[in-house]
């Protein structure tokens, strides 16, 4: 009786081991996003405001966010936090081996199973949210400039993550090649491990969210998908992070830039007057 009390007190306290393994770099790293510096849109001359729910009005808004994400391409702001990003995972790749090596031993016990498929699945959930949000809700509602916000960064994100795939060639831990095996600009590139796409997708998409509802418990959700990433053995963790800070800086920028005078002055300069319009939510 003795012998199986101590066992379930051994296994309890191996249990709360594995847990904090994950959480404390978790929290770590989203102490980081919130103290990294928001890159902001430009304001828009003319305002913005949302696309109909018509095929030629959403790509003429998407137009105008990479002509948005063009010019910010020039900015310190980009380049600051482009250098950010970089250096947080490069920081952060201290933790790739002990967390892989613990995914490697503890991946497939309780309920980390149940976490890696919910964490795989949330960004697809969220992107058909969104797009739920923004077809059921009115054109000028915060639902619909909201969900918006989200699809669009959520698109930067995927084909962002995916081109620095390509660049970077970083190995999968699946692969058993190590966290320092590169394969820089290869075609081979498209299933690399640097940055995760997943992860850039679900931190890029709720980001809108968080902000325009004052919701950082939000971040936690997203956490999700990196702990998933990592005990799947799909990503390092450090790929997590860069996944993690690149979505949060795509998703405040389009979130940003979609708040641009949308709630105040419009200006318009005609050749003989100047004509001011106040727009209210």
């Amino acid at each position: 009786m003795e012998t199986s009390f101590e066992s379930e007190r051994t296994l309890k306290l191996l249990r709360d081991i594995r847990c904090r393994a994950f959480l404390w770099p978790l929290c770590c790293m989203i102490l980081m996003v919130w103290s990294m510096p928001d890159v902001r849109a430009e304001p828009a001359s003319q305002g913005w405001s949302p696309p109909d729910k018509t095929p030629e009005s959403v790509f003429k808004s998407a137009g105008k966010d990479l002509s948005n994400i063009g010019h910010a391409a020039g900015t310190p702001d980009f380049w600051r936090s482009a250098l950010l990003i970089g250096g947080v995972s490069l920081v952060s790749a201290i933790a790739d081996k002990p967390l892989d090596r613990f995914a490697v031993n503890h991946g497939n016990n309780g309920s980390m199973p149940g976490v890696e498929r919910v964490g795989n699945a949330l960004p697809f959930v969220a992107i058909a949210y969104s797009a739920t949000m923004f077809l059921s809700s009115d054109t000028d509602s915060k639902p619909a400039r909201t969900a918006y916000s989200a699809l669009a960064a959520g698109g930067v994100g995927a084909v962002s993550a995916l081109g620095l795939k390509y660049m970077v060639g970083r190995a999968r831990p699946s692969a058993g090649q190590g966290s320092a095996s590169f394969t820089p600009v290869s075609t081979n590139n498209g299933d690399t491990s640097w940055p995760s796409g997943h992860t850039t997708v679900m931190w890029a998409v709720i980001t809108p969210y968080a902000k325009a509802y004052d919701a950082p418990w939000l971040y936690g959700v997203a956490a999700v998908t990196n702990v998933a990433r990592v005990a799947g053995r799909n990503h390092w963790f450090s790929d997590t992070v860069a996944g993690s800070l690149l979505g949060y800086a795509i998703g405040n920028f389009m979130w940003e830039s979609h708040q641009s005078n949308y709630h105040g002055a419009e200006w318009m300069i005609m050749p003989n007057r100047v004509v001011v319009n106040w727009r209210f939510d």
